[in-house]
């Protein structure tokens, strides 16, 4: 007789898309062998991941996680009592979640309970909490309750290092992308007359949250340079594709970019896209000029690598274990002169481009197929609970 598909409950912090997190955890629920692993989720909110999650054929429970702090110690154990019910009433055997807060609670709410708990750990660190230690509290108890805990990348594992018994349930594994989706154009003429594209010139695409800590001030400063030392029919072009983030002190330095007799054709700004794989397919480099501490990997660099467009991203942990020299491009962290020496390389250089796509291209495949991505997972699920 076949064993019974195990009952998985993914948790989500964020009720969008925009993010990759929350991206990459409805790319593996769409991949997983349905006969071993049956998906449910919990999000904070109805919203686009909701209804995604539904389309992906996930029984959805909405819980919204308030904030931990005495005043809210009554809302916090009806919380907790609500998940427990969620888990027994469902015959939940993992709990799948990423957040540390939704983590924290899904913990509690796991305790004397035979459902065991994974953290998927994404961020080197957290930033925009309130304090070191809170951090800290969070990362002590979490690590301490889940069962088991996956880190994208070995600059993520870093987090624990001063936690050496958590290493022993800790497990790197690479997140994955759909290369059935994010995959080179057919016509790249084509489409970027569909995107409203000009088709000759070079085009460098930033994808993601517009913000400092992101490097897109130093990307408008490399354009800046640029708009000195080229002519206009050589200058690229720039796509800022995303969503902002509000009051950061980037968009004042866009906002003037933008208002530059020299650099305002050479510049777009353009909100968060759902096909972000085509604004992918028509550039010829995809820019990730983060700042230290702010990514995990950076899920853009080999979404990009898989449509064969070449990353040019800063030299920080986590970004340099998914680009590698021969498949793309890493400049020194907060220098535009270097992102603007690269691009012009880049641009000028068809062969050493053509070269580089193709590399980058066969990294995807080999080292971030969504597939492979699920497969791992699934088979940290079988570990967990005892499975052959």
């Amino acid at each position: 007789m076949d064993k019974p598909a195990l009952n998985v409950l993914y948790v989500s912090h964020r009720d969008s898309l925009q993010l990759g997190g929350q991206r990459s955890m409805l790319a593996l629920i769409n991949n997983l062998d349905r006969s071993n692993v049956r998906p449910f989720a919990l999000c904070p909110r109805e919203g686009e991941l909701a209804e995604h999650l539904r389309r992906a054929g996930c029984k959805v429970f909405i819980e919204a996680f308030v904030a931990v702090t005495p005043k809210n110690a009554l809302r916090m154990r009806r919380l907790v009592r609500r998940l427990r019910d969620i888990l027994r009433d469902n015959h939940i055997a993992i709990i799948h979640s990423e957040e540390e807060r939704s983590t924290f609670y899904c913990n509690l709410a796991a305790l004397r309970t035979n459902t065991k708990l994974i953290w998927h750990v994404r961020k080197i660190s957290r930033r925009g909490m309130d304090s070191l230690q809170r951090r800290q509290r969070f990362d002590n108890i979490n690590a301490r309750l889940a069962h088991a805990i996956i880190v994208i990348s070995e600059a993520v594992r870093a987090r624990f290092a001063h936690k050496p018994l958590v290493d022993l349930k800790t497990h790197t594994i690479y997140n994955g992308v759909d290369c059935s989706i994010f995959r080179p154009s057919d016509n790249t003429n084509e489409l970027r007359a569909r995107l409203g594209l000009p088709k000759e010139r070079f085009i460098a695409l930033f994808a993601g949250m517009v913000s400092t800590m992101k490097g897109v001030g130093d990307i408008i400063a490399a354009w800046h340079l640029m708009a000195l030392q080229l002519p206009d029919e050589q200058m690229p072009l720039l796509l800022l594709v995303g969503s902002d983030l509000p009051e950061d002190p980037v968009l004042e330095i866009i906002r003037q970019a933008l208002d530059d007799d020299r650099l305002r054709q050479h510049v777009r700004r353009i909100p968060q896209q759902t096909n972000i794989h085509e604004w992918m397919q028509a550039a010829d480099t995809l820019l990730l000029a983060s700042h230290e501490g702010m990514e995990g990997m950076g899920r853009v660099t080999f979404e990009a690598m898989a449509c064969a467009t070449v990353p040019l991203v800063s030299d920080v942990d986590g970004i340099r274990e998914a680009v590698t020299a021969d498949t793309g491009v890493l400049v020194p962290e907060r220098s535009p002169q270097a992102i603007a020496a690269a691009l012009k390389q880049l641009k000028d250089d068809p062969d050493l481009l053509k070269k580089l796509r193709a590399n980058a291209l066969q990294r995807a495949l080999q080292v971030f197929d969504i597939k492979q991505h699920a497969q791992s997972v699934m088979g940290l699920y079988a570990r967990l609970i005892g499975l052959p």
